[in-house]
């Protein structure tokens, strides 16, 4: 057995592209059972999780006053690290 996983690392941000800090990020839904843990985004923004199975993971990043944002990812069985770049709004 393989063992492996994905880093997933982003940025929460504005339209006008100023970073939302302390956005909680979280999997709301992923192939395997995860504990329910989220992570904060630090004041410019970035945040980072580990996928530990390939397959569809949503991740959700929530800040007070704003739209939340659901991002599907596809983690690749080999293991990797995926960066996003997350748009809240509203």
């Amino acid at each position: 057995m393989t063992v492996g996983g994905t880093r997933i690392e982003g940025r929460a941000h504005l339209a006008d592209d100023s970073p939302v800090s302390e956005a909680r990020v979280f999997f709301a839904a992923a192939p395997v059972p995860l504990p329910d843990v989220a992570t904060l985004t630090d004041d410019d923004g970035r945040f980072s999780l580990f996928a530990p199975a390939p397959g569809m993971y949503q991740l959700v990043v929530h800040a007070d006053g704003l739209e939340p944002a659901t991002v599907p990812i596809d983690v690749p069985a080999e293991p990797a690290s995926v960066e996003l770049d997350v748009e809240l709004g509203g």
